[in-house]
Formats: structure tokens, C-alpha cells, sequence
């Protein structure tokens, strides 16, 4: 928040400023990433599935993870933090196209990740469920 702060000469037109400022995050986080390789996110410690009566349950965040990187920033930003296509498009500086057929993509995965642990979960001990 500091260097948008900084930096806020720099915002050519106000009216993208959450989509610039959003950016600047998102590169700071990306630099602290590179900057902290060797470090365990609070994600990756923690258990993957809880179980409840025998039957699992599937959190968002962990099929959000099973996501390439850049689709579960996609799906994040847009669905999660109302951001929009536009500003998307200006955020990942694709084209608007590019970016709906990458949120297209991304759904799609995560379709079939939700299928694959549905069938998982109905197959137990040679029966289906």
C-alpha cells in the first residue's frame, strides 16, 4: 500500500484506480513469492480435506488450488472479489476476449475436478454408493 501510495503520481486516469492498485498487489505478492521460495503458506500446512461422517467435504479454496495458477487468480479476482472483465482485461493486459475465455477455461476445470471427487466419493469398497 505504501509504494501505490508512492507512486500514485504515476495513475494516468483515476477511474481505473482499483485496477491499478490491484496490479501493484498483485506484483508485490508475486515479488514477495520470489523473494520467499523456500517458505510453507499457511494453505499448503494445514489439512487437506476435513472429514464429516465418513463422507468428504470439498472446501472452495482447495478446489481453487487444484487450478493452474493464473485460472485460480482469474476465478478469484472475478467471482470472489467482483472485479470485472474490463478491469481484468487491463490487470492481466490481455483483451477483454482473452480474458472471458480464460475464465471460460477455468470454470470448465474446475468442472471437472468437482466430477472426478464426486465419482471418488460414490465408489467406496468396490460398491457404488
Amino acid at each position: 500500500m505504501l509504494k501505490a501510495y508512492q507512486k500514485i503520481h504515476t495513475l494516468r486516469e483515476p477511474a481505473y484506480f482499483k485496477t491499478w492498485l490491484v496490479r501493484i498487489v498483485m506484483n508485490e505478492c508475486h515479488q514477495l513469492n520470489r523473494n520467499r521460495k523456500n517458505l510453507v503458506s499457511i494453505e499448503e500446512s494445514t489439512e487437506p480435506y476435513s472429514k464429516d461422517h465418513g463422507y468428504e467435504k470439498i472446501d472452495l479454496e482447495q478446489m481453487l488450488d487444484s487450478l493452474p495458477k493464473e485460472q485460480k487468480q482469474l476465478l478469484k479476482l472475478y467471482h470472489l472479489d467482483d472485479i470485472s472483465i474490463h478491469e481484468l482485461s487491463l490487470i492481466f493486459e490481455v483483451p477483454e476476449n482473452t480474458i472471458k475465455t480464460r475464465l471460460r477455461r477455468a470454470r470448465e476445470k474446475m468442472r471437472e475436478e468437482l466430477t472426478k471427487h464426486e465419482e471418488v466419493s460414490t465408489w467406496k469398497n468396490g460398491k457404488n454408493n
